[in-house]
């Protein structure tokens, strides 16, 4: 609500009585140029010759009338003059708003009346006018004016006629971030993906923040509407196959697999798996900001069901990935970007292992030098999903295979010396050298 304390000069001999105070509501307006329209109008405007403590406020209705409407968004201002004595409790005298043409955005409904005695001289006279197109006789105001009443309450409408989309800012089109976080067993690990990089379903990811600004100029940040799609790269291989949405009927902790470009709705696979109730699950939404400069940033978050108001930055897997903004003024325009971003591996460590993982490397082969006609042994604790890969000294791959336990056998393998990599569950435990005899 926003408050006007009025006060008027009086020059020359006024005199105090209960018929000083007259009104002149505000006209009705049709804003063509949103670009320069602030939110502040004309106010009423009181006859008020001894200069008195007269409260105006009002208090504003933000309606959309449809984005087919030429003006599809207003404001109903509702105004309320409190004169002198008035109080929270008084009843106010409610003037109507006369629309004398039966077509909407004629000019004739736009003048707002003045309120006060008949035969009051100009540029006080009451309006004379027909509330409605209809009536067979038009109304005089002063039928709403009384010499007792404290206070006067009165609705200006204001109507936007909006043909720009909001503008989208503070964005980046494209970005990339080096994953060197560790793994969390219990995110992005489902069988229904595999990155063949890693021979793994156990996808490494990390904490990736996507957010934008939109404003508009003919709405209220916080009337704008917000959407996103997000495309993600499951697999590490370039081709985004999943599509995620706002508002997708998913359960939390679910995402689609393989929906995209084809549409449809492919596959369900979780990507939070932690063991927690269903109502504390991670699922993607928007949190909105509304800024003091009348802007609107929406952020991509993790959100916990049961906890709506506790979020966190998402996290995403290795790969390829982009999503497409979309933010709505009510008024069929709307605006577009796309974030095109990548979770990458970190050119310093393998297979995005941090450097605290390869201090702490254990995993180790024996014996070494084995026998190429042999097998070897993987030291530590049995290996419930592990891939060992053998590469020579040219850099070319000699054994990729896929194992479980610490047994795994050489397949005649050429004598030599190679570089090795053991890998659990998407992560890197071992890394060294072994020589292959005959």
């Amino acid at each position: 609500m926003r408050i006007i304390l009025l006060f008027m000069a009086c020059f020359g001999l006024c005199e105090l009585t209960a018929q000083s105070y007259y009104i002149h509501f505000p006209d009705d307006l049709l804003i063509t140029n949103c670009s320069i329209a602030p939110l502040e109008y004309d106010r009423p405007e009181v006859y008020n010759p001894n200069n008195d403590s007269i409260v105006i406020t009002y208090t504003d209705a933000f309606v959309t009338w449809g984005p087919f409407v030429p003006f599809c968004n207003g404001i109903e201002r509702t105004w309320t003059v409190a004169l002198p004595g008035a109080t929270l409790l008084t009843e106010a005298v409610f003037v109507p708003n006369p629309n004398p043409n039966n077509i909407t955005y004629h000019p004739a409904n736009l003048p707002g009346p003045v309120v006060s005695p008949a035969n009051t001289p100009a540029p006080w006279a009451p309006t004379i006018v027909k509330l409605n197109a209809t009536d067979p006789m038009p109304t005089n105001f002063s039928t709403y004016w009384n010499s007792e009443a404290k206070k006067y309450t009165y609705t200006q409408s204001i109507r936007l006629f909006d043909l720009a989309p909001p503008t989208l800012v503070n964005f980046q089109t494209a970005f990339s971030q080096t994953d060197s976080t560790d793994n969390d067993p219990d995110l992005w690990n489902d069988p229904l993906w595999y990155d063949s990089t890693l021979l793994s379903n156990n996808l490494p990811e990390m904490p990736v923040e996507l957010s934008f600004t939109s404003t508009d100029g003919c709405q209220v940040a916080q009337h704008l509407e917000i959407d996103f799609s997000l495309f993600l790269d499951l697999d590490n291989d370039g081709t985004r196959e999943t599509r995620l949405y706002n508002n997708n009927p998913l359960p939390a902790g679910s995402t689609y697999v393989d929906n995209y470009p084809f549409g449809g709705t492919g596959q369900i696979a979780v990507f939070d798996g932690r063991n927690v109730p269903p109502e504390e699950k991670y699922s993607f939404k928007i949190q909105r900001i509304v800024n003091s400069d009348n802007t609107l940033t929406a952020k991509l978050v993790w959100t916990i069901g049961a906890i709506p108001s506790v979020n966190k930055t998402p996290e995403f897997p290795r790969g390829k990935h982009k999503i497409r903004w979309s933010s709505w003024d009510g008024c069929n325009n709307d605006a577009l970007c796309e974030q095109e971003f990548e979770v990458a591996l970190d050119p310093t460590v393998p297979n995005g292992t941090t450097t605290a993982d390869i201090a702490a490397l254990h995993r180790r082969i024996m014996p070494n030098p084995v026998s190429g006609s042999a097998g070897i042994t993987i030291g530590g604790p049995s290996i419930s999903e592990g891939y060992l890969e053998l590469t020579s000294v040219l850099g070319q791959p000699a054994l990729r295979t896929v194992f479980r336990g610490n047994n795994v056998p050489l397949n005649g393998i050429s004598p030599g010396f190679y570089g090795y990599r053991i890998i659990e569950n998407g992560r890197l435990t071992g890394l060294g050298t072994i020589v292959i005899t005959e």
